[in-house]
């Protein structure tokens, strides 16, 4: 199994690494894409971090964070500084 975690843009499905989701649950965790891999079968997978709690990392098929039944992107809203 092979990690990449250089910020590279993933084009299918628009993802990229540092992007926010938001689950869809009662008890919604928000999680950030830390890295990408392709397994075996050739089935992309997604790496995330719980925003809260960096400790926690889940794996999904990239499908699966594409799934709005499921999770939602989150609007990151860069500060200014002056």
């Amino acid at each position: 199994m092979q990690y990449r975690s250089a910020p590279q843009r993933f084009t299918q499905g628009g993802l990229w690494v540092g992007q926010r989701f938001q689950e869809m649950r009662k008890a919604a965790r928000q999680w950030e894409v830390e890295s990408f891999f392709t397994d075996s079968r050739a089935v992309r997978h997604v790496c995330l971090r719980d925003i809260l709690d960096p400790s926690r990392r889940v794996t999904l098929a990239c499908s699966t964070l594409m799934d709005r039944s499921r999770f939602r992107p989150l609007e990151v809203r860069l500060r200014r500084s002056f």
